[in-house]
């Protein structure tokens, strides 16, 4: 089980950080991740994404799927139907997102890829405020350690119904 009160001591929310410098099981996620994000349908914007979400022993991980119409599905709305439909019941512990720009034979070292504002809605009804949110830049050789509060302060909730 994945302790995240350790990795809060260890890492600050909104802060990048090498991604050699992360615990090893989270640099293999980011592994995984990143093959992940090639797979993508991205044939309309040329980015593919993978979004990895992690539980007590088991992962689900999706990638965006674009649709000629523009109404596609983001890397982590597969991921949290994944998640939904096999393991509702088990706490996420951490979620990785990954992506590239096809295209780019030079990936972007400054930019980070992070949930969308639905996305992190999505996110945000499924984790505990402190679930870690891992988002990488285009080469993957940096992360942005994030909590899912910290991207989506104010957030909407099942209490404001």
């Amino acid at each position: 089980m994945f302790d995240k009160t350790a990795f809060w001591k260890e890492f600050n929310s909104k802060e990048t950080y090498p991604v050699e410098r992360l615990p090893d099981f989270i640099q293999a996620l980011v592994a995984k991740t990143m093959e992940k994000s090639r797979n993508a349908y991205a044939p309309y914007s040329g980015f593919g994404v993978a979004a990895l979400i992690k539980t007590d022993g088991e992962e689900f991980i999706a990638t965006n799927a674009e649709t000629c119409n523009h109404d596609g599905i983001c890397a982590e709305a597969g991921a949290v139907a994944a998640y939904v439909t096999n393991a509702k019941d088990k706490e996420i512990e951490l979620v990785v997102v990954a992506g590239k720009a096809f295209n780019n034979i030079n990936p972007r070292e400054d930019v980070f890829i992070t949930p969308c504002g639905r996305c992190r809605q999505r996110l945000f009804e499924h984790c505990s405020p402190n679930t870690p949110i891992i988002g990488l830049n285009e080469a993957g050789t940096k992360a942005l350690v994030s909590s899912i509060s910290d991207l989506l302060p104010f957030a909407f909730s099942p209490t404001n119904l």
